[in-house]
């Protein structure tokens, strides 16, 4: 059984982070492979994801007013993100600086770069550690890597390029990032999350209820007055109660019960039972499709519309990325063939699976 070391950014209190991490694992280890994550512990991160924080600058003295006053319930969604790590993942020794890693590495026969947002050279969470430079020997692949942005300098995908120019293989999330890195686009793959199926999910969901059917909305950015008028009226319409998942003071002015404690578990579950999602989230989109919910999504920034607009256009869901609002988007929510969509989905599980092995194994050359 070989041995399987994963690197990514799984100390992160962010759903998509934290569930692709597991994601990766649990695949991995019902491949067959004796698998763990790296557990390195970058002090700056671990300050990012503090409740309170020095108050610096204006932003985050209205930060700390905001999450002083819900304190108790973001604790609650600490705890609840520390408990999914301890439950769920298999970690090797804790590393809290990359010189740790460098002196005395964890020992694997194949390291991965995983998935999420790190080959984002211009991010507080990044380091060269995201390029498997602490390792010696055995093989050395990314799964899924991302972050490279259409704003990044030559010198940023440079430092990429130079490092995965030693890699055994490499796939990428996004064919923006395929692009910038040479890389040719049968080498772009699904966000681990969906290598697991909605039955997969369904075991790691909580067991938490809403009484009322209700419209989730998962907004990761600031999306347009549009898109967020509409979703209000559309709730109102059709007799649903709006549920607010991201706790953060932006949403202060937004109507709508707001859910501040909901850890992983709890927001798979708020997704599942949805009557309808919106969301500007990649993740938000991927575990919409996963339960086959209906959704819609609003855009934000340049790199969400890449990330997201790739698993869309390759599953034909492009016509649910909207932005401004078109008159027909009510028809459009409930005209999802999910029966198309999952036979798709499957297909592309598979080869992203053979992949994942033949790069494991050593068996196709990248």
């Amino acid at each position: 059984m070989k041995k399987v070391a994963t690197v990514t950014f799984h100390r992160s209190d962010n759903f998509g982070s934290v569930l692709q991490a597991y994601a990766l694992g649990e695949k991995l280890a019902k491949m067959g492979y004796d698998q763990f994550i790296v557990d390195y512990r970058k002090p700056e991160v671990a300050d990012m994801y503090r409740i309170l924080k020095k108050p610096t600058n204006k932003f985050l003295l209205i930060t700390d007013v905001y999450n002083l006053l819900y304190y108790r319930k973001l604790k609650k969604r600490q705890k609840r993100f520390e408990k999914f790590r301890n439950d769920f993942f298999r970690s090797s020794n804790v590393y809290n600086t990359k010189e740790e890693l460098l002196q005395s590495p964890p020992m694997a026969d194949v390291y991965i770069c995983g998935s999420d947002q790190i080959w984002n050279t211009s991010i507080l969470d990044f380091d060269d550690t995201y390029l498997l430079n602490f390792v010696n020997s055995g093989r050395k692949i990314s799964y899924a890597a991302s972050g490279i942005k259409k704003t990044h300098a030559d010198e940023a995908i440079e430092q990429v390029a130079k490092a995965i120019s030693s890699f055994d293989g490499v796939t990428v999330r996004e064919t923006y990032t395929a692009k910038r890195l040479g890389i040719d686009d049968s080498n772009v793959v699904l966000d681990p999350v969906l290598l697991l199926t909605g039955n997969d999910w369904d075991k790691v969901c909580s067991d938490i209820k809403v009484d009322k059917k209700y419209m989730l909305c998962y907004f990761a950015g600031n999306v347009s007055f549009e898109f967020e008028q509409f979703t209000k009226e559309y709730a109102e319409k059709n007799g649903l109660e709006r549920i607010l998942l991201m706790p953060e003071w932006r949403n202060i002015k937004r109507s709508g019960k707001k859910s501040y404690d909901a850890g992983p578990c709890e927001f798979l579950s708020l997704i599942k039972n949805a009557d309808i999602v919106c969301t500007d989230s990649f993740h938000g989109t991927a575990f919409s499709i996963l339960f086959n919910k209906p959704f819609i999504v609003g855009q934000h920034n340049p790199f969400s519309d890449e990330r997201i607009g790739t698993i869309l256009s390759f599953l034909n869901l492009s016509d649910m990325e909207i932005d401004p609002v078109h008159p027909n988007l009510s028809e459009r929510l409930y005209s999802i063939d999910y029966d198309i969509v999952n036979y798709t989905l499957e297909n592309e599980r598979k080869r992203c699976t053979d992949i994942l092995q033949n790069m494991i194994e050593g068996d196709v050359a990248f």
